[in-house]
């Protein structure tokens, strides 16, 4: 591998180089969230990294997919540096999805490549209707989407309103970094009574 190679991904607008990571950096790859230890491939507009191996997987995948969870629209590889909520498994994922952005429907790559996995009635229902577990919760201007949560990073996510780590079945604003444990929803106050304001 040389140091000036640039390869081009159908799922991402730029350029990307191959770069030996520097001792400083601490960088981490866009498609599997691991750490980034030697070398890799980036993006130098977009911060975007990805492990040789990734990318080579990458090269593989189809840009648009058929899905039957969501027969309405086909669904097309995205790469983004945002995290989101699948809309199989409910977990919270990282960056590489297949994606509907119409509807807003998002598959994370190990849910979008399995067509054949049986769903429960009510959970098949509610992709075909389009529905997500939404509230509109009295804190938050967004509505909050019901996931289950696991470890995705280094750091752990903490709940918006006791502050410790998520575990288990959450609701979140993932634009917003606005989470909560699914016992903190009703905790949060709807008024308050403060000395600054009698």
């Amino acid at each position: 591998m040389h140091q000036d190679q640039q390869i081009k991904l159908a799922c991402h607008g730029h350029s990307l180089g191959f770069r030996n990571l520097e001792n400083a950096l601490k960088e981490y790859c866009t498609a599997c969230v691991k750490e980034i230890l030697n070398t890799a491939y980036s993006c130098r507009f977009c911060n975007f990294w990805l492990h040789e191996s990734c990318v080579s997987e990458l090269q593989h995948l189809p840009l648009k997919i058929d899905h039957p969870l969501h027969s309405q629209h086909q669904l097309r590889l995205q790469l983004q540096r945002q995290d989101f909520i699948c809309d199989k498994c409910w977990y919270i994922s990282a960056f590489s999805r297949y994606s509907c952005d119409q509807c807003n429907f998002n598959l994370d790559l190990a849910c979008a490549s399995s067509t054949n996995d049986l769903l429960l009635e009510e959970e098949w229902q509610r992709l075909q209707d389009g529905k997500k577990k939404e509230i509109q919760h009295y804190s938050h201007l967004h509505k909050l989407t019901i996931f289950k949560y696991r470890k995705i990073r280094a750091d752990d996510y903490n709940c918006s309103w006791c502050r410790m780590r998520l575990s288990e079945v959450c609701y979140g604003c993932v634009e917003c970094n606005f989470l909560l444990h699914e016992l903190c929803r009703d905790k949060i106050p709807r008024t308050l009574c403060h000395p600054f304001h009698p």
